[in-house]
């Protein structure tokens, strides 16, 4: 209500500390990880009050929502007779609806409901991210304060981009627009939700995906990534259904590195921690195999940039372990790139990966970098991605990494090398990628055109 007053600095930055903040009846929500609050905790302040940069920030307002160690804070949506918190848990996400309205002060930890969704493995995101006309709030739960009514997109393993309308007050709910995706039935696919054991004892989740007509073992691709608190989401593919129907398992394997268990998770597979990341993923897949769900004789880890590093670094560690390896714009050449910042983003990468000009910042980042670990044995089939235009990781990459697995491998195992002439990053052909899942794993149908006589 002064828009012609300057702004003002409400926090002054500090290393390793985040925050999100909301307004609502002149005071900030303030959703931070200071002190220790790793899964974040919610403040409440005055708008008028004056931060002092020297205490912690619970100690100069008051806390709405204590900070929980199993329990990770996403972010929030104030209303006027109602706060909405996002959460996650277990790798769960959820919805806290607290009823602001039957209360004197916001106190978060009472008069709340959840929102839960009948699916396990799931993705929802506030607002409307299908309005193609821009009529709806395309990143915000709602364009009205006084709204009773939250709108967020909803997507899973089995249902198509849908947009709901929940009504905080009745808890009911009604569909605003659903992706149509031509003579898809959800019903004839199944979703389910399994843990891996890593070998510190971890529970690692799986996410996976599968025809109900699918008879195992069947072949499998693994996806993964594990890097930056990045959640890879179960997200509907109308693209993933040309491999679901021909008998395949897509599997989504959360290892450390992403938030899918909170903050911790994060913290866990990076740094001196990154090798949590390989080992989980490798636990995932031997998972797999012992209950049934695959054999090593057709599965493939498919990961791109940081998840492109991930499914390396394992083959890297357990060649026996897998029959393919699909590893797009991956960031294999570690010791290299973090070396020198002169490179686009070395310098601003040493949080997540270390510092290569500290000595046991680069044993560490050597006992996993794929470059410094391949040696004299067969391995398994290979298809990687770069493009020339990539800032993020830059081509010479895997173009090194392929000329030392060429030179240093055993066996006849595919090696291939795609490079995109434009497109950066984002580069990607999804066709190329799921022919070479499929016919590694021995299921390209039969050319029907093909004659069987060449000599008639």
């Amino acid at each position: 209500d002064r828009p012609m007053e300057r702004p003002r600095r409400l926090f002054a930055r500090k290393p390793h500390v985040m925050y999100w903040v909301e307004h609502r009846n002149g005071f900030f929500y303030v959703g931070t990880n200071d002190a220790g609050a790793f899964n974040f905790e919610i403040i409440e302040l005055p708008v008028d009050v004056v931060i002092s940069d020297d205490l912690p920030h619970a100690q100069q307002g008051r806390v709405v929502l204590r900070h929980s160690e199993s329990i990770y804070r996403i972010n929030a949506d104030p209303f006027e007779n109602y706060f909405v918190v996002y959460e996650q848990s277990d790798c769960h996400r959820r919805i806290r609806v607290v009823e602001v309205h039957r209360q004197q002060q916001v106190d978060l930890e009472r008069d709340y409901y959840y929102h839960e969704f009948s699916e396990t493995c799931f993705s929802f995101t506030p607002g409307n991210l299908d309005d193609p006309f821009g009529t709806m709030c395309r990143d915000k739960s709602h364009c009205d304060y006084s709204s009773d009514v939250l709108t967020y997109t909803y997507t899973s393993f089995t249902q198509p981009k849908t947009v709901y309308e929940f009504d905080l007050k009745t808890r009911s709910q009604k569909v605003v627009y659903r992706r149509h995706v031509h003579g898809f039935d959800g019903s004839a696919y199944e979703s389910k939700r399994l843990f891996a054991e890593a070998a510190d004892g971890a529970r690692v989740p799986i996410s996976l995906v599968y025809k109900k007509t699918t008879q195992f073992p069947a072949p499998a691709v693994i996806a993964g990534y594990g890097g930056y608190g990045v959640m890879k989401e179960a997200r509907f593919s109308s693209y993933r259904l040309s491999l679901l129907n021909r008998g395949f398992v897509h599997a989504i394997a959360h290892v450390r590195g992403g938030s899918e268990q909170g903050r911790s998770w994060y913290d866990s597979g990076k740094l001196m921690h990154k090798r949590n990341s390989f080992t989980d993923l490798i636990a995932c897949a031997e998972h797999l195999i012992a209950v049934g769900v695959t054999e090593p004789s057709c599965l493939t880890i498919r990961g791109r940039s940081a998840g492109g590093l991930l499914v390396t670094a394992a083959a890297v560690m357990r060649p026996d372990l897998f029959k393919s390896v699909i590893s797009e714009v991956p960031f294999v050449d570690v010791i290299v790139s973090m070396s020198d910042p002169t490179i686009p983003w070395t310098a601003y990468e040493y949080d997540e990966w270390g510092n290569a000009n500290v000595e046991d910042q680069y044993e560490y980042m050597r006992s996993y970098c794929p470059m410094s670990n391949l040696k004299e044995t067969e391995y398994p089939n290979f298809l990687l991605t770069t493009s020339l235009t990539d800032t993020r990781v830059q081509f010479w990459e895997p173009a090194k990494f392929v000329a030392k697995l060429r030179a240093t491998r055993r066996g006849s195992n595919l090696l291939l090398l795609k490079t995109y002439l434009e497109g950066g990053h984002f580069a990607r052909v999804r066709s190329l990628m799921y022919a070479f899942a499929i016919a590694t794993a021995g299921r390209l149908p039969r050319n029907p055109l093909a004659r069987n006589n060449l000599s008639s």
